[in-house]
């Protein structure tokens, strides 16, 4: 057998074994959607040296291969000088992004958030809803569509708004 025929040969063989076998890159998508870690009826708390800096509570939570489900959630979180509470049925969360499903958002100075769909990125500490939204804060409200909410700002970007403003003495 010449070295051509063996050559060809392999290169038959290798390409036949390759189609008839799957790449290993099919079999890595699919286990996208493959649970590794299951948790129902949980506490789990985060604690540093200065304390609890979050709590999270939930009948059912999933860690997946690329992102994290949590169903009937309820979040106790310290951030920049604040503490949020948040009350979910359904919480995504993939590359700091957080996904709300019939959410209710509490911060500790009375800035509440409602809404049936709430996006959280929590890198650029954005608020985002393309559904209808309240925002309450004291005697305020502001009822709308499509919120942007950036945090660090306290700009609000909206559609279709109806507010109830009261002027509040002593908060800016």
């Amino acid at each position: 057998m010449s070295i051509y025929r063996f050559i060809a040969l392999l290169f038959i063989l290798t390409l036949f074994f390759s189609l008839l076998i799957k790449p290993d890159i099919v079999l890595f998508q699919s286990d996208k959607n493959v649970t590794f870690v299951e948790f129902d009826n949980f506490k789990l708390y985060n604690i540093t040296n200065s304390g609890i800096i979050e709590y999270i509570e939930g009948e059912n939570a999933k860690k997946m291969r690329d992102f994290d489900i949590i169903s009937n959630l309820f979040l106790l979180k310290k951030e920049d000088s604040f503490i949020y509470k948040i009350i979910a049925t359904k919480a995504t969360l993939k590359n700091d992004i957080y996904q709300f499903s019939n959410s209710h958002i509490k911060r500790s100075d009375g800035l509440n958030i409602i809404s049936e769909h709430i996006l959280y990125d929590s890198l650029q500490k954005i608020v985002k809803s393309d559904k209808n939204f309240i925002i309450e804060f004291y005697n305020n409200s502001i009822v709308g569509t499509n919120l942007e909410y950036f945090l660090q700002t306290n700009v609000i970007k909206a559609n279709n708004i109806k507010a109830n403003l009261e002027d509040i003495e002593g908060v800016k």
